[in-house]
């Protein structure tokens, strides 16, 4: 088994920084036209938990939401707070929380282009795509490597994977005969 099928498709720096960003500012997650946030954009209970927490402390009419806030809503839930006292949550959040503290939106924009990324991979693993050339931990030169992950765009990754089909299409799928007329044929 080669070293992709075994490496973490998440960075957890990313998600730390966008969680913390919306903790600053719920309305984050409310901005569909700019922002697609969901469950399986953050790996690990951990994160999925503390992602749903502030999600619903959102959706119910929060304008800021802390670590505490998040801790306190947890302990009605016992088997998630648990989960999150166990792995060190409030210590996880707290750092994210401080480090967001004055976030700024073209770093957010930045990280969560990256979450973003890194979800579109998992996905596309998931549904048997090779995406080792999009993103590779086994390459030499994991700097290089990363400045160019870093460069692409999902539009990319998802072009490229679109015009590979397009090509197998191209070469397996036979042309239709033309089945249309002229409009005025038969007019009389």
């Amino acid at each position: 088994m080669n070293k992709l099928n075994q490496a973490p498709l998440f960075d957890k720096v990313a998600m730390g920084y966008v969680l913390g960003s919306i903790m600053h500012q719920p309305s984050l997650l409310y901005a569909e036209d700019k922002y697609i946030l969901n469950m399986d954009d953050f790996v690990g209970k951990l994160n999925e938990i503390i992602f749903g927490a502030i999600y619903n402390l959102s959706y119910n009419g929060a304008e800021k939401i802390t670590p505490i806030d998040v801790d306190v809503y947890l302990s009605a839930y016992e088997s998630q707070h648990t989960i999150f006292v166990n792995e060190n949550g409030i210590d996880f959040l707290s750092s994210a929380y401080e480090i967001t503290d004055n976030f700024d939106m073209a770093h957010f924009n930045m990280q969560y282009e990256r979450l973003k990324k890194f979800s579109t991979l998992r996905e596309l693993k998931s549904k048997g795509f090779d995406i080792s050339e999009f993103y590779n931990p086994d390459f030499i030169n994991q700097e290089q490597e990363e400045q160019r992950f870093n460069r692409m765009s999902i539009n990319d990754i998802l072009g490229s994977i679109r015009n590979k089909i397009q090509l197998i299409e191209n070469r397996n799928v036979t042309k239709q005969e033309s089945s249309g007329q002229y409009a005025a044929k038969g007019i009389r």
